[in-house]
């Protein structure tokens, strides 16, 4: 499952509106809808029907301007979010000035270099990943909804708190955006390890406990699963935390759609 990012391109004149929308599409697959408005006053409606994830302004249009468009949300308490113009140029330093006092990120004119493009797309994705950014107590109910199912199917010696193990590494893949393999586990424990400062022996026991659990929940007594499990143990404990990374970002996305 995939946010619904959605930007707003405000700009009157269409050939520089449709190549900034292609300049977006291209280069930020993640935005899967953009919207072109031509005036101001298209663009404050579309503010307040849509909500927009994020703006991109022109200063100066038919109508009012987009300093003026943005005065007007300020005055009708219009949660903006980000902001950044591409402009024919500034006519003066006021107007920068109330620019960022109203929280736009950037301006620039409308000759992007290289340089400025990937700084462009670097806020845009900054914006998209803070988009789905949930609190800490979110973000813990959502991970023990998808892993303590897994209690059910373990030994009753088993705790809760094992459980909760894999709560622990689970929420680091996800917060570090990394991906659990063969390859890259010990990079993760590792990484956690030092994180937390835990002693060497410390975190041995916990990624034991955890391949027991991934190993205890996968088997479930069958014996034909056993097999597989000591052949295949790497795939099964890549693709178990797969799936729960899986869940957890989809009910992320979700939530804040």
């Amino acid at each position: 499952m995939k946010k619904d990012f959605y930007m707003l391109i405000i700009e009157d004149e269409e050939i520089l509106a449709r190549q900034t929308k292609e300049m977006i599409e291209e280069n930020c697959k993640f935005v899967n809808r953009i919207k072109i408005a031509e005036t101001g006053e298209e663009g404050l409606e579309e503010i307040i029907r849509e909500k927009p994830d994020y703006i991109i302004l022109n200063q100066y249009m038919p109508g009012i301007t987009g300093l003026e468009m943005l005065e007007r949300c300020h005055s009708q308490n219009i949660k903006l979010p980000e902001v950044i113009v591409i402009t024919g140029g500034i006519k003066t330093d006021e107007e920068i000035k109330r620019f960022y006092e109203l929280g736009v990120r950037y301006i620039s004119s409308r000759l992007l270099n290289d340089i400025q493009k990937r700084f462009i797309f670097y806020h845009i994705e900054q914006a998209y990943k803070t988009s789905i950014k949930i609190k800490k107590e979110d973000m813990i109910r959502l991970l023990q909804k998808h892993t303590d199912p897994i209690l059910e199917n373990l030994d009753k010696k088993r705790e809760p708190y094992q459980v909760s193990l894999i709560e622990y590494i689970l929420r680091y893949i996800i917060e570090n955006e990394l991906e659990y393999s063969k390859d890259k586990k010990y990079e993760i424990y590792e990484g956690l390890r030092l994180k937390n400062k835990l002693e060497k022996n410390i975190m041995k026991e916990i990624q034991e406990k955890i391949e027991g659990i991934i190993a205890e929940s996968y088997i479930q007594g069958n014996l034909i699963r056993k097999l597989n499990y000591g052949i295949n143990k790497d795939d099964i404990q890549e693709e178990f935390f797969h799936k729960l990374k899986e869940n957890v970002l989809n009910d992320i996305i979700a939530e804040s759609n």
